[in-house]
């Protein structure tokens, strides 16, 4: 029900209820001219308030009915970019930026927006772009990660382009970087911290040169007192110790031994000298066949060359008292008397005297005459063969053939040598094929 319905309605009951009153009352006939006056006042309300709440409503109405309806949001459209290099805080290291963009025309469908632009899917792109841009040109390549997820929150949010064309934000978004960009940013890495672990190590020896050079040695009494006070328990070392850091109190600062001081200096050296150890015991025991005492101090006995012979020839088994000892050992003596070591050839032949003398054999001047030198062969060689005596009834025997050239060089023989004594006067004897002599 409407306003001026219900005021009709007010108007009609109060006229009603005046009259009941008066008719039950019986007022009098100059109250009744009252009524007349009522009933034009409520028809003149009644024809007012009407007016007034008509042209208000018809108003509104009107205005309702030609407002348009407001258009429906155009949805969100997808596109996406893939590995798109982006600017990093690092000259030819950029990032790799992938991502899924939504966007929609602002202010209207994605239609209007074709007529305006040719494709607003590219003014998406552009924008997101141009914000992750602005973030990752400031950052460094190894915060990769951090980055990926802080362009996570900063590109969710829907924004309008630079043209005020579309709206746009980006999801999924991911952030690389090219495998030899990473190996070389590794590298760069390991090398910035071994050059800052080099600075820390010069800085050091830079403060510990100072501090020697300018305050410990700076002079010997510094010098002193920097000794007692890492070694206050040893006060009469200390003493010993004035000379030596005098001296390098000097050496570091390129000076000469202070006068007071050389005393001191030439007292030491004359206790040195006197004790060469130094006033500490020798390393190792002082053993009697190693050792001579004399007046150069102990010494280590070497092996004489005729000790190093014999140690050779028993190492391979040939006995003092046999005849091939004794023909080597004249046949190394005289090949060391052609080389000018006398000394190492009388070593030879005094050897050679006392085994045949051990062993109760000839003297070694008759085994000197026996052994005769060999012719030297066409091809530089001398055959070693064993001079021995037999007797005539024996058959002598085979044996195995060794040369020896100029140089001293001792091989087999290709052919075996008999043994054998040249009487004299009488054809050399050789053997037969069945082993005889002839």
């Amino acid at each position: 029900m409407k306003i001026h319905h219900i005021t009709r309605l007010l108007s009609v009951g109060l006229v009603g209820a005046v009259v009941a009153i008066g008719a039950v009352l019986t007022w009098p006939v100059w109250l009744w001219f009252l009524l007349p006056a009522l009933i034009a006042g409520a028809l003149l309300l009644d024809m007012c308030v009407p007016r007034s709440e008509t042209g208000r409503t018809g108003k509104r109405a009107g205005s309702d009915e030609d407002a348009p309806e407001p258009p429906a949001e155009a949805p969100y459209e997808e596109t996406s970019v893939v590995v798109v290099p982006v600017e990093s805080a690092v000259a030819d290291c950029p990032f790799l930026f992938s991502a899924t963009i939504w966007w929609r025309a602002v202010g209207g469908s994605s239609e209007n927006t074709t007529l305006t632009h040719g494709n607003p899917p590219a003014l998406a792109v552009t924008s997101v772009l141009q914000r992750v841009r602005w973030t990752a040109s400031a950052e460094h390549p190894n915060r990769c990660t951090f980055l990926e997820h802080e362009l996570e929150g900063a590109l969710g949010i829907p924004v309008p382009d630079d043209t005020g064309l579309v709206t746009a934000y980006a999801t999924d978004v991911r952030l690389v970087l090219r495998q030899r960009d990473r190996e070389h940013l590794e590298e760069l890495d390991g090398l910035r911290k071994a050059m800052g672990t080099w600075e820390s190590r010069r800085t050091h020896e830079r403060n510990l040169r100072e501090y020697l050079g300018e305050d410990v040695l700076r002079s010997p009494g510094s010098a002193v007192v920097w000794w007692m006070a890492r070694h206050d328990e040893e006060i009469e070392r200390a003493v010993e110790m004035i000379a030596p850091l005098t001296v390098l109190s000097a050496a570091a600062n390129d000076e000469e031994i202070p006068e007071e001081y050389r005393d001191l200096f030439r007292a030491r050296t004359e206790t040195a000298a006197e004790d060469p150890s130094g006033g500490f015991e020798h390393p190792e025991p002082m053993d009697g066949d190693r050792w001579e005492t004399g007046n150069g101090g102990p010494q280590e006995q070497e092996p004489s060359a005729g000790a190093r012979m014999a140690g050779l020839l028993g190492s391979l088994g040939v006995s003092e008292d046999s005849p091939e000892w004794a023909a080597t050992v004249y046949r190394l003596a005289h090949m060391a008397d052609k080389a000018g070591q006398s000394e190492v050839a009388e070593d030879f032949r005094a050897r050679l005297r006392r085994s045949r003398q051990t062993a109760g054999q000839a003297p070694v001047d008759a085994f000197e005459d026996e052994v005769k030198e060999p012719a030297e062969t066409p091809d530089g060689t001398y055959p070693l063969t064993e001079q021995t005596a037999h007797r005539s009834d024996e058959v002598p025997a085979p044996r195995s053939a060794w040369r020896v050239n100029s140089e001293g060089t001792v091989s087999e023989a290709d052919e075996p040598l008999w043994s054998g004594v040249q009487e004299q006067g009488g054809d050399d004897t050789t053997p037969d094929h069945d082993g005889g002599m002839r």
